[in-house]
C-alpha cells in the first residue's frame, strides 16, 4: 500500500504538469506579446506625433507663402482693419515651432480659425468640419 501512494502522487503531478504546462506557456506568450505591443504602440505614437508636427509646420509655412505670393490685398487689409496678417502668421508659426508643444489636428484648425483668421472677422473653419479619424 505504501508503494501505491508514491505512484499515485507521481501520476497526479504528471497529469497536473501536462495540464498546467500549456497554460503557463500561453500566459507567458500573452504577457510577452502584450509588453511588446505596448512598446511598439508607444514608439509608433511618438513617430506619428513627430510627423504630425512636421506636417503642420510645413502646411502652415506653405499657407503663409501662398498668401504672401497670391493675395494682393494684404496692404488693404492692414490699412482698413489694422491687421498685419503676415506678422500674425509669423507669430503663430513661432508658436507652432515649439518642440515641447504637441499640436493635434483639431487644435491646429482652431488656431487657424481664432488666432489667424479671427482678427479679420468671424471665421470658424471647424464649425462644419466632420470628425476625421
Amino acid at each position: 500500500m505504501n508503494k501505491n501512494k508514491p505512484s499515485k502522487r507521481k501520476a497526479f503531478i504528471k497529469s497536473t504538469l501536462i495540464v498546467l504546462a500549456p497554460l503557463i506557456v500561453v500566459a507567458l506568450a500573452f504577457g510577452i506579446g502584450s509588453i511588446y505591443s505596448s512598446y511598439t504602440m508607444q514608439t509608433q505614437r511618438a513617430e506619428m506625433r513627430i510627423r504630425t508636427h512636421e506636417n503642420i509646420l510645413y502646411d502652415f509655412d506653405y499657407l503663409l507663402r501662398a498668401l504672401e505670393d497670391n493675395l494682393p490685398t494684404l496692404g488693404i487689409l492692414y490699412r482698413q482693419n489694422g491687421v498685419d496678417l503676415m506678422a500674425l502668421g509669423r507669430d503663430i508659426q513661432y508658436t507652432l515651432e515649439n518642440p515641447t508643444e504637441y499640436i493635434y489636428f483639431m487644435q491646429f484648425w482652431r488656431i487657424l480659425g481664432s488666432d489667424f483668421l479671427g482678427p479679420i472677422g468671424p471665421a470658424y473653419p471647424t464649425s462644419h468640419l466632420s470628425r476625421i479619424s
